[in-house]
């Protein structure tokens, strides 16, 4: 029996709560630890639920780990050697010769406590650093993940690749840049992290819906050029670049160019049915073993039912690499298909 954390988006907690359902009928909630942040009692290990999920490509489950241990804080400085102690008993789970981070939510009730989700995260880090322990924030392999409550601390120790997302609770966070042209570039940057896309060897870009181009832009930054295709005016500064081809037109305009591209984007606001119509119309325009990133955006009723038909129509000519909800999509599931090979 396990006891687990997840988190999802605040309004697709019961569809993940679901998608538990069907990998293990004997699951139990204890309770919603806030909105879309859950905690369950199930009734297998952690490594086996969470290789089930990904198996299965559960879409609304952005991120888990097991709870190891569960004390009682006070709420004052001294809860950060109560928190120490407690990942101590537990820290011949951590290998010494692997990277670690220390992941740290902090959900507030009405009164906040004497200290940040920084300074336990800095407490615990700084003190395994002085046992030789090696920290790596970014990429690391395994999590010490510790979520705070009222007066309950809640902590679990796994490898990052098993918690689906290398954030805490999945709230993956980017650092706003001066030259950003819209907050729809997080969706694009998440998800190339997210699922490790290498965009080294691509060339050619096809951006679908592309105004006013942050999803260009990003493509830009690694190198690519772009084809952007929308009606609608470009920013300015890629106006000017000379990697960027501004087709002023439908996506479906563009299905009479004969072009091949390495990466097809696509972030239209479309039904997410007729966007998947024209995903398999513009298959002709993807190379081999090239890659479509597309957003499918839910409506506000019958979700299930219209992410089923929408991956339905795909699959007949994609194989499905990745399907979630991620952290910046709101209403909104990010895909990744490539060629049936």
């Amino acid at each position: 029996m396990s006891r687990i954390i997840f988190s999802s988006q605040e309004n697709s907690c019961m569809y993940a709560l679901k998608e538990f359902k069907k990998i293990n009928s004997e699951i139990k909630l204890i309770d919603w630890l806030k909105p879309g942040v859950g905690l369950i009692e199930i009734n297998d290990s952690f490594h086996n639920i969470s290789n089930k999920i990904l198996d299965n490509k559960a879409v609304f489950i952005r991120h888990i780990f097991p709870v190891l241990d569960e004390i009682k804080i006070n709420q004052d400085e001294n809860d950060l050697n109560l928190i120490l102690n407690a990942i101590l008993n537990l820290i011949d789970i951590i290998d010494k010769d692997k990277t670690f981070s220390v992941q740290c939510k902090i959900i507030e009730s009405k009164e906040k406590g004497p200290y940040k989700k920084f300074h336990v995260n800095s407490f615990i880090s700084e003190y395994l650093e002085s046992k030789m322990f090696k920290i790596d924030i970014k990429d690391p392999f395994q999590v010490i993940s510790i979520v705070l409550k009222d007066n309950l601390c809640y902590i679990g120790i796994s490898q990052a690749k098993l918690n689906l997302s290398n954030w805490t609770l999945g709230e993956h966070r980017f650092k706003h840049m001066e030259d950003q042209i819209s907050r729809a570039e997080f969706k694009l940057m998440e998800a190339i992290d997210t699922f490790k896309i290498d965009l080294t060897s691509f060339k050619n870009a096809l951006d679908l819906g592309a105004s006013p181009g942050g999803w260009t832009k990003v493509l830009l930054d690694y190198g690519l050029r772009v084809v952007a295709v929308d009606p609608a005016d470009l920013n300015e500064d890629l106006k000017k670049n000379k990697n960027v081809h501004h087709f002023r037109g439908l996506a479906q305009d563009y299905l009479k160019i004969s072009d091949h591209f390495d990466i097809i984007v696509n972030d239209m606001r479309m039904d997410p049915i007729d966007s998947c119509k024209l995903m398999i119309e513009l298959s002709k325009h993807l190379t081999r073993d090239g890659i479509v990133i597309m957003t499918l955006k839910l409506p506000h009723k019958n979700i299930e039912k219209i992410l089923h038909k929408s991956i339905n129509i795909l699959i007949k000519l994609y194989k499905i690499e990745f399907a979630r909800q991620l952290f910046h999509n709101r209403s909104e599931v990010t895909l990744i298909i490539r060629h049936k090979s």
